[in-house]
């Protein structure tokens, strides 16, 4: 995949962003599950990046409790990694989660994809990112970046706000959605989830929090529960759709 950066004179954020996380040593850190940039050109003026081709991280079917837990855990632990290092996200949907395969865009729920021992899911798109200081507090900076409220359904603040506050409440919401479906075999889950979207942003948890308090549940989930098949896709205010409902669909 190819894509425009910026122009060579102005560059951007995206820009910087991207030549931090593919440093040499910031790059091999496992936890730095975001897309690979293989080589920066310049031509014409303009900087592009060329990355892997890694298809849409939810078109493919989730076969098991595993899966579904694996594919949460790979993201809590990059927004743990990006924001350590003070890198605001700005822009996490679902379109910007990428997992390593290639599949035909229009075959969706496709089975048998995700085996968690070489599945990997990254993140990309970092159009909207900023890197800030190292030294800045992730619960008490504020900052006033553009960040699209409406897009992800979350109230617009008024004034400056916690960027990394912001940015995890849209991980959580995209995770909700995809993860909190398996609940009937992990009620731990719902509960997380409560408090992960708590409308309280100072009593919010932080990436690495919910990260730690996601693996203690994934510790007490026993075999059994893990190798559960499941007939679930998402959940939406406390509706769960199932795969019989969108097989009819598509």
């Amino acid at each position: 995949m190819i894509k425009v950066i910026c122009n060579v004179d102005k560059p951007t954020n995206e820009l910087k962003v991207l030549q931090y996380l593919n440093k040499e040593g910031i790059r091999s850190d496992p936890r730095n599950r975001t897309i690979p940039v293989l080589e920066f050109i310049t031509f014409n003026n303009l900087v592009f990046a060329i990355m892997p081709r890694w298809d849409r991280a939810f078109l493919a079917d989730f076969g098991t409790v595993a899966e579904v837990m694996n594919c949460a855990e790979q993201f809590l632990e990059c927004f743990d990694f990006l924001h350590e290092h003070r890198i605001f996200h700005g822009d996490f949907l679902g379109q910007n989660a990428g997992m390593n395969i290639v599949m035909n865009c229009n075959k969706f729920f496709a089975p048998g994809l995700r085996d968690p021992s070489v599945t990997e899911y990254v993140v990309y798109d970092f159009g909207n990112s900023q890197l800030y200081p190292r030294d800045v507090s992730l619960r008490d900076f504020r900052a006033t970046p553009s960040f699209n409220f409406d897009l992800h359904c979350m109230l617009e603040p008024i004034g400056p706000f916690n960027p990394f506050a912001a940015d995890f409440l849209s991980v959580a919401l995209v995770l909700q959605r995809r993860v909190r479906h398996i609940e009937n075999v992990v009620p731990a889950i719902g509960p997380y989830f409560d408090n992960l979207v708590s409308t309280d942003n100072d009593k919010r948890p932080t990436a690495h929090e919910a990260l730690v308090e996601f693996r203690r549940i994934l510790s007490q989930t026993n075999s059994s529960q893990l190798a559960e098949k499941i007939t679930t896709l998402t959940w939406e205010d406390g509706v769960v759709l199932n795969k019989m409902t969108i097989n009819s669909i598509y």
